[in-house]
């Protein structure tokens, strides 16, 4: 993005130079002309290579809660069993439409911290039932004053064993829960790399670099926004699936959930505000691609700046000069 801001930057002061000083030099006229057909060249032969390695393909699916997790007080035992029912069938529909994978929307149950091993036990039995890797998210309440919460997730494989646990790591500014720390990691089951982040975390590019150095062919994406922000905060996510060349399972509480490939399109979507079905299923690619930006990172930010260093240092030895006749 920061190449493509600069470039856009660059073709609109060079045209402003070449209008008042009526010349064409190298860095007004053919470096930036050179750099668009660098870019048109490159972005037709990453799409026609991402389409051609997109024909295997996998089923997933997200999978929503009814639970409305949004601080004190929490629910009662007779309505959360109610919410780990509904989220337990949908899973089990999602795995018998055909489902490998299946991921939660962020903080889709509360589990009390005493409770917690016979729910990781409930998960394991789920997720080795329905050979399916599941990606399980909900939240555990360590202090009630101050409210302070554990926002994290499973990575269970398809023989019920838990690969690792995940805590949020970005939390939202003013959001209650626990940083966590660890570090990243990647779960290898089903004939995938399947790695996990919650949320805000992939606002942040490291994280999502981290998965891509991992070489994760999907990223399962657990999330919960609200109105102001949907559907963009998807729409976002989408910059890290093309930056790093691998798919993108979105599931999204109060807002917009999604499947997106290494191209950045989404294969599926369904807005927990329209449909009231919780369960979205599509196809992903389960291979990874090998792109550009994963190989050299932000290097290509900083020969931007270079260039524009020279750009305007340029510009002002021309306009000293002409000052000077």
């Amino acid at each position: 993005m920061a190449g493509l801001s600069f470039l856009i930057y660059w073709v609109n002061i060079s045209i402003v130079e070449i209008v008042q000083t009526r010349k064409t030099t190298l860095l007004n006229s053919y470096l930036p002309l050179g750099f668009i057909i660098m870019v048109v060249v490159y972005g037709s032969l990453r799409l026609d290579f991402g389409k051609a390695t997109s024909k295997n393909t996998i089923t997933v699916a997200t999978v929503g809660t009814d639970s409305d997790i949004s601080g004190l007080p929490f629910a009662d035992e007779v309505t959360n069993n109610k919410y780990k029912s509904a989220l337990m069938n949908r899973t089990e529909i999602a795995a018998q439409k055909g489902a490998k994978l299946i991921s939660w929307n962020e903080a889709a149950i509360f589990i009390q911290k005493e409770d917690e091993k016979n729910w990781q036990d409930s998960l394991k039995s789920l997720a080795k039932n329905l050979n399916i890797s599941l990606i399980a998210s909900y939240v555990v309440p360590v202090s009630t004053d101050p409210l302070k919460l554990e926002n994290k997730f499973l990575s269970i494989n398809s023989k019920g064993q838990i690969e690792y646990q995940y805590l949020k790591h970005q939390p939202v500014p003013g959001e209650p829960s626990i940083k966590g720390k660890e570090p990243f990691k990647t779960m290898t089951d089903n004939g995938l790399n399947i790695g996990g982040a919650i949320c805000y975390d992939f606002d942040y590019p490291y994280i999502a670099k981290a998965f891509g150095q991992l070489n994760a062919n999907i990223v399962a994406i657990p999330s919960s926004d609200w109105r102001g922000i949907d559907p963009l905060h998807t729409r976002m996510s989408g910059f890290r699936a093309i930056e790093q060349g691998y798919s993108l399972l979105r599931s999204t509480r109060f807002g917009l959930s999604a499947a997106i490939n290494p191209l950045g399109e989404m294969t599926a979507q369904q807005s927990s505000f329209d449909i009231h079905n919780k369960i979205m299923l599509a196809e992903l690619p389960s291979k990874r691609i090998i792109t550009l930006y994963s190989i050299i990172g932000d290097s290509f930010v900083y020969v931007c700046f270079g260039l524009l260093v020279l750009l305007f240092t340029t510009i002002y030895r021309q306009q000293n000069e002409k000052n000077s006749r």
